[in-house]
């Protein structure tokens, strides 16, 4: 195992409803660089708050694949900093320009409400070319503009795991 990607304080997403990365730069895996079975960690952690009842879309995508179909929960008026926690796997069962990939995980956060919470990500497979460049991304996206709709990741880890040669 080893990690391809680490950092302290992203980028922030607040007051727009535009998709934004979380990672502060996001890394790019070589061509040819995934082996069969290979699985990528991404976990990312931080704080947050919200106004009414948002909705926030987190994915993780690699290259053009977005193997999260986006994590849609977070809780009502959360006016003191929170902290939450993504947990992502991302396995590639088959390469080549033709390649298969798939993942789950965990998206956990705490609120002033709620005792902790943990949504799964439901498990998503989709079809990417690994004979090319692709950048591993975390993105967020808000569906209302407020300044109190906010997150920022503060640990940033992407490890890899190789698969059988």
């Amino acid at each position: 195992m080893s990690v391809l990607y680490s950092a302290s304080f992203g980028a922030q997403v607040a007051n727009t409803t535009t998709e934004t990365s979380l990672l502060v730069t996001a890394p790019t895996l070589p061509a040819n660089f995934l082996q069969l079975s290979s699985i990528l960690r991404v976990q990312l952690a931080g704080q947050y708050l919200t106004k009414d009842t948002p909705t926030l879309n987190i994915r993780v995508k690699v290259g053009f694949a977005k193997i999260s179909s986006g994590v849609r929960a977070m809780p009502t008026d959360v006016r003191a900093l929170m902290v939450w926690k993504l947990d992502m796997f991302v396995g590639f069962s088959v390469i080549g320009n033709n390649g298969f990939a798939g993942g789950e995980g965990t998206l956990t956060y705490f609120s002033t409400a709620v005792t902790p919470l943990a949504i799964a990500i439901a498990p998503t497979v989709t079809f990417i070319d690994t004979t090319v460049p692709n950048l591993v991304d975390v993105t967020a996206q808000w569906n209302t503009a407020d300044t109190n709709n906010f997150i920022i990741p503060q640990i940033q880890v992407i490890e890899y795991i190789p698969g059988v040669t």
